[in-house]
């Protein structure tokens, strides 16, 4: 069964997504960094890289979250507006989960929870 969230619980969250996201986003920086430079995934300076990113998307999953576009520190955690699923929306260097978007939209779609209030 899938966790979900409402707007509380999701800011909550924050305090072990938020740390997550900045390493997640730190390695992959350092894998696109070694792969311009040649690197395979499997090459003994890229693999603990890889190692480290498996860790980190297994963290944000035991959260609940899902993180869809990590090299931009976007973060999704799955809720409901009233009985349609919806994704709360957070991105690293924001204070507090402000956004939402259906679950066929993307980031680009993001709704302001002040102005579309979420009631989940």
């Amino acid at each position: 069964m899938i966790q979900t969230f409402n707007v509380d619980k999701a800011n909550k969250a924050l305090v072990l997504v938020k740390p997550v996201t900045e390493d997640l986003r730190e390695e992959m920086e350092i894998l696109t960094q070694l792969q311009s430079q040649g690197a395979h995934p499997t090459d003994p300076k890229a693999k603990i890289h890889v190692e480290r990113l498996k860790h980190h998307f297994e963290e944000l999953k035991q959260v609940g979250c899902i993180a869809l576009e990590p090299e931009k520190g976007l973060i999704d955690f799955p809720s409901f507006y009233g009985e349609d699923p919806v994704f709360l929306c957070w991105k690293l260097g924001e204070e507090q989960v402000l956004f939402w978007h259906g679950i066929h939209e993307g980031h680009e779609h993001r709704k302001d929870i002040t102005i579309e209030p979420i009631l989940a």
